[in-house]
């Protein structure tokens, strides 16, 4: 049943000490007095008195309903309702961190329109799915990979995809996952991983799920990169449609640069930069993975064609920032396997909580 909450009348400290831990409703209320989503004026008590008494004027309304997802997450939906003043709407998509520090719960998805704005916050996360690492024959219909109960991967419309991630934070997993579905998608042959710190990554992909073309030296992982950029102009030049999809795979891009000399690696990065400006249409996609999406480790001019950006673990501010282009004041504790999504947005409203599945090796 959909319920509605709106501020009635100033709150004291004490009170605001009460809401601030009381159900639903009263956190509600804490989030309006908080963030002063009301209008007030101050009456006389009486005319002899000089004293004063703070009165609402008006305040924003708030409905909100739980309910569960097909995958049992329960979700809390908190729609804002604008009012016509400007000093009162104009700020109201901008409570992402505000609502995810008071309910302790991360914000899904923010959702604006004419007469109002919502907020679906994750309050009970269902039990994760588990997957398992190994081989998988192609499954015709199928053009997306799920990521979580809330997102996926549809490489036809975000061609590449650019993951970010300290050591433990799950980055590694997430590639091996990858790997083995994309065996759904497309044949072995047309899978390419490159491992240039000939780690876990290179055994998984070539001896558990036998991807022929797995590279771990810096001068192999070029030559396949050329490989594909040749192919790309191949598909080019013969117009032709290729319906099957061919998948790059880059583990640790940044170690190529210390590999590589000066020339080699520019030639590297002028071929990266052609496949993420021109390799969608030929059905190329791109999966590149590192630590810092810095600058210096990876261009801007190339950074910016990935539409689809993954930060897992505990993400410094810095590297939050050079990820999704945008800061978050409240990055929060993020387990093995967690962290954020977003889909090409420019602004912290595109941006999604995930968590992975529980990823099995074997």
């Amino acid at each position: 049943m959909k319920r509605h909450t709106e501020l009635r009348r100033v709150l004291s400290a004490f009170w605001l000490r009460v809401y601030k831990n009381g159900p639903t409703r009263f956190k509600i209320k804490y989030f309006l007095a908080m963030n002063h989503l009301y209008t007030s004026k101050k009456l006389k008590i009486s005319e002899e008195s000089n004293k004063t008494i703070e009165k609402i004027g008006q305040s924003i309304r708030v409905n909100w309903i739980f309910r569960k997802n097909t995958f049992g997450d329960k979700l809390l939906v908190l729609t804002l309702n604008k009012t016509g003043s400007k000093k009162l709407d104009e700020t109201l998509n901008e409570y992402r961190d505000s609502l995810e520090l008071i309910f302790n719960s991360d914000v899904l998805e923010v959702r604006e329109d004419r007469n109002s704005v919502s907020y679906i916050l994750i309050v009970k996360s269902a039990k994760k799915r588990e997957v398992v690492i190994r081989e998988h024959n192609i499954q015709s219909g199928t053009d997306s990979i799920d990521l979580d109960n809330f997102s996926d991967w549809k490489y036809k419309n975000n061609a590449h995809l650019l993951i970010s991630g300290q050591t433990g934070s799950g980055k590694s997993y997430l590639m091996y996952y990858l790997i083995s579905e994309m065996q759904k998608l497309t044949s072995k042959e047309h899978i390419i991983v490159c491992d240039p710190k000939a780690s876990e990554l290179y055994d998984i992909a070539k001896n558990k799920l036998c991807i022929k073309n797995t590279y771990e030296t810096a001068d192999d992982i070029s030559f396949a990169v050329k490989n594909i950029v040749n192919k790309m102009n191949e598909i080019y030049q013969n117009k032709e449609e290729n319906k099957e999809p061919y998948f790059l795979v880059i583990d640790e891009y940044a170690a190529l640069q210390l590999q590589l000399d000066k020339k080699s690696f520019l030639d590297l990065q002028n071929n990266m930069k052609l496949l993420a400006l021109k390799a969608r249409a030929a059905n190329i996609h791109l999966v590149l993975a590192l630590q810092q999406p810095n600058a210096i480790d990876l261009p801007t001019a190339l950074r910016d064609q990935f539409s689809i950006r993954i930060g897992l673990g505990n993400l410094q501010a810095i590297t939050f920032k050079e990820l999704f282009g945008f800061e978050k004041k409240n990055v929060g504790i993020r387990k093995l396997g967690e962290g954020y999504i977003s889909f090409g947005q420019t602004d912290i409203n595109g941006l999604r909580s995930l968590k992975l599945p529980t990823i099995i090796k074997s």
